[in-house]
């Protein structure tokens, strides 16, 4: 994973290229202040306070993804 929630709000918990993360490399996203996660194809990212879950949701669902409020 790699989570980069201290400078985007966002941590990718799967199907991002550690190569390309300019955050830390995590084993698992963290779950404090989480609202949740996106996954759409084989990419799963996931999004942080100050962001609200309804708005992480319609942003995943505009983008053809599907959202959940766990990681």
């Amino acid at each position: 994973a790699c989570d980069e929630s201290a400078s985007s709000g966002t941590c990718f918990q799967k199907g991002f290229p550690a190569s390309q993360c300019t955050g830390t490399a995590v084993s698992s996203c963290p779950t404090a202040n989480l609202v949740g996660c996106c996954t759409i194809s084989t990419i799963e990212v996931c999004a942080y306070a100050p962001m609200t879950a309804a708005d992480e949701m319609t942003a995943c669902t505009q983008g053809g993804g599907t959202f959940s409020t766990g990681l």
